[in-house]
């Protein structure tokens, strides 16, 4: 997808020519309003459908005093998301055995350690 830039020209009586460039103006719609109800502001050039997911965001992953509370409400309000980084799952060699004998995983900060027979601390 390119981007064009839009230019305008218009004449008024006499020889006088004023040229310019358009602005970008969202009306607000809908959406604008139920973002209100939640308490949720429209980002800067953000167009329905990602205000739309936000604004479903607040049930689904609610704001609060608790952590997840405080990660969900400044994800939501930055407009980031959040996704899984890393799944890890144990490799079956029959239906209830695995290929590692005690498997346990360990996330330190930066970190991810995984044991192949973890006995306890």
């Amino acid at each position: 997808m390119s981007l064009h830039r839009l230019s305008f020209a218009f004449f008024v009586a006499g020889n006088d020519t004023y040229t310019g460039v358009p602005n970008h103006r969202s009306l607000p719609n809908s959406y604008d309003y139920l973002g209100q109800l939640v308490g949720l502001v429209r980002l800067p050039n953000e167009d329905n459908p990602s205000y739309r997911d936000r604004i479903l965001d607040v049930q689904i992953n609610p704001a609060g005093p608790t952590y997840t509370g405080l990660v969900n409400g400044m994800y939501r309000e930055l407009g980031l998301s959040k996704f899984d980084a890393l799944r890890v799952s144990p490799v079956y060699i029959s239906a209830t055995e695995t290929l590692a004998r005690s498997p346990v995983v360990e996330v330190k900060a930066t970190k991810v350690i995984l044991y192949e027979a973890w006995w306890g601390p």
